[in-house]
C-alpha cells in the first residue's frame, strides 16, 4: 500500500462516500459511469481536488496506456524537422541501455530538450577584448562543464562568426578564480570576426549535446554514446499486476511481483546513441516521458464569467452517507461560500464549472 497524497499542497479536508456514482472519461474520449464502493474526496491547499478509491486504498488510474516516451526532432525555433530519429534517443530503466524497459508506477512525467552544440550554462555572451584576440576567460565556477573539444563562437550585435574556434584546453589562471580557454596556435581568427566583442562556449567534441528540463534548467552535457543522464525514480502507484498470490493461501497477503517490478525501481536513463548525420547546431530532441498514470484530480474554473473566481482555497468537505449520494459539499474560506460538486458531471484533470454550483 502506498500513501495517498494530494495533487499538491496540503490536504484541507476529507470525505468518504459509499456507493458513489462517478463519471469516467476514457482515453478515447468515451464516457461511462462507475459505481465506486467507497469514494474518497480530498481537497488540498493548492486548489486541487483529488478523488480516490477509498475501498481499496489507492488512487484511480484512468488511463489504459502504459508508461512510454516519445521523441521529436525540432530546429532552433522549435519547428519540426522531418528527419529519422528512430533509435537515436534512448529512454529506459534498463541499466545496460540495451532495451527499452519502463516500470509503470515509477516513471515520472517529464519533458526534456537535448540541444546539439547547445550553449553551456553561464558561458553565453561573455566579453572579450579585441586588442587581445586570443584571450578567452571566464569564472571557473561558470566554466565547470567546459572542456577541450568544445567550441568558441565569436559574436557581436546581430552578428555571429561563421568560423568556430575549437578549445584545445581549459587552464586555470594563476592567482585568480578564472579559467582560460586556450585555442591551438595554428587556429586563425578570421579578420572579419576579430573585432567582435563577445563569445559563447558551445558543447562540442565527443559530447556535443546539452540536456535541459522543461523549465530550461541545465541538467547534463554527458548524454551521448556510453554516457547517460539518470532521473531518480520510486513507486508512486501500484498497477494491478504489482502484487500476486505466491502460495494460493487466502490467509496470507499477496506479495510484490519482483520479476515485473524490481525493488527499488532503477533510475530512468536518457541517452543520445549517436549524432544524427543531418543534425545542425541548435537542433534539439524534444523528449516527452509519460507515466501512464492518470489520477482523478480537478480544480474549479476560476476564470471570469464562471462565478468561481474566489473558489481557490478549499476547506472541509462533507457528503451524505446514504448510498447513491451524488454530491459533496466543500467549504471555501477564500470565497466565504460552499461549493457543490456533482460527481456525475465531472471531467478529470480539467478546470470544472458545469459540475460545480456555488452557494454564498
Amino acid at each position: 500500500m502506498l500513501p495517498i497524497f494530494p495533487a499538491g499542497g496540503l490536504p484541507t479536508g476529507l470525505a468518504l462516500i459509499p456507493d458513489a456514482p462517478l463519471r469516467i472519461v476514457l482515453d478515447d474520449g468515451s464516457q461511462n459511469e462507475a459505481r465506486v464502493p467507497l469514494l474518497g474526496v480530498m481537497p488540498s491547499s493548492n486548489g486541487y481536488i483529488s478523488l480516490f478509491s477509498a475501498s481499496d486504498l489507492r488512487q484511480f488510474d484512468l488511463s489504459g496506456a502504459s508508461a512510454r516516451s516519445s521523441v521529436a526532432l525540432l530546429d532552433s525555433n522549435e519547428l519540426p524537422l522531418v528527419i529519422e530519429t528512430a533509435d537515436l534517443v534512448t529512454v529506459t530503466q534498463d541499466q545496460t541501455l540495451q532495451s527499452t524497459v519502463l516500470y509503470e508506477g515509477s516513471v515520472p512525467n517529464g519533458f526534456y530538450r537535448i540541444i546539439y552544440q547547445g550553449a553551456l550554462p553561464g558561458l553565453s555572451g561573455l566579453p572579450r577584448e579585441p586588442s587581445t584576440p586570443r584571450l578567452f576567460e571566464a569564472e571557473a565556477t561558470a566554466a565547470a562543464s567546459a572542456r577541450a573539444g568544445d567550441i568558441i563562437v565569436l559574436e557581436g550585435t546581430d552578428v555571429v562568426c561563421a568560423v568556430d574556434l575549437p578549445i584545445a584546453s581549459v587552464e586555470p589562471v594563476a592567482g585568480t578564480t578564472r579559467v582560460r580557454f586556450a585555442i591551438a596556435d595554428s587556429q586563425e581568427i578570421p579578420s572579419d570576426c576579430a573585432s567582435l566583442t563577445r563569445f559563447t562556449v558551445r558543447a562540442g567534441g565527443d559530447q556535443p549535446f546539452v540536456l535541459f528540463d522543461e523549465a530550461g534548467t541545465f541538467l547534463s552535457r554527458d548524454v551521448t554514446g556510453a554516457s547517460s543522464y539518470s532521473v531518480p525514480t520510486e513507486y508512486f502507484f501500484h498497477p494491478d499486476t504489482f502484487y500476486f498470490d505466491d502460495d494460493a493461501n487466502p490467509q496470507t497477503p499477496p506479495v510484490p511481483n519482483l520479476s515485473k517490478f524490481p525493488q527499488p525501481p532503477p533510475p530512468l536513463r536518457i541517452r543520445v546513441a549517436a549524432v544524427g548525420r543531418e543534425v545542425r547546431r541548435g537542433d534539439r530532441y524534444a523528449v516527452s516521458v509519460i507515466s501512464g498514470i492518470r489520477n482523478y484530480i480537478f480544480t474549479p474554473d476560476v476564470r471570469a464569467g464562471t462565478e468561481l473566481a474566489f473558489y481557490t482555497l478549499p476547506g472541509p468537505v462533507v457528503a451524505a452517507q446514504d448510498r447513491n449520494a451524488r454530491f459533496a459539499y466543500i467549504a471555501y474560506p477564500s470565497a466565504d461560500g460552499i461549493l457543490q460538486v456533482g460527481f456525475q458531471g465531472l471531467t478529470d484533470n480539467r478546470a470544472q464549472s458545469l459540475a460545480l454550483v456555488p452557494f454564498e
